[in-house]
């Protein structure tokens, strides 16, 4: 797991390459886990959220810093089945998958490959 000032109470899951997933009844922090990508290439993102409170967001971050992809879900917002999404990938180097809880409560699983 990416390091940040995390904080799951009542937790399960875990966070693996390629994969992020967790239930819990408060999160507070974030989970990241680096990807070696090339330009030119595809992230194939694909994941469900169930928010109960707070809110969560869940980003790809390129290796200058710069977001490439967000999605926000606040309280009461949960997906219907699984979303996907395709992020084109500007530059090559080590990119973060960014997962951040702001007090939320739910689950969330996220997973991801390239093409």
């Amino acid at each position: 797991m990416g390091s940040g000032p995390n904080v799951f109470m009542l937790s399960n899951g875990s966070s693996d390459p390629g994969h992020i997933h967790y239930s819990y009844r408060n999160f507070a922090g974030l989970v990241r886990e680096e990807t070696a990508l090339e330009q030119g290439q595809t992230l194939e993102l694909t994941y469900e959220a169930e928010v109960t409170k707070g809110s969560l967001a869940m980003e790809v971050v390129s290796p200058a810093g710069a977001e490439v992809w967000r999605v926000n879900l606040p309280k009461g917002r949960q997906t219907d089945g699984s979303v996907s999404a395709e992020v084109a990938v500007p530059e090559t180097g080590s990119y973060q998958v960014v997962v951040t809880g702001l007090d939320a409560g739910g689950s969330f699983d996220l997973s991801w490959k390239v093409r």
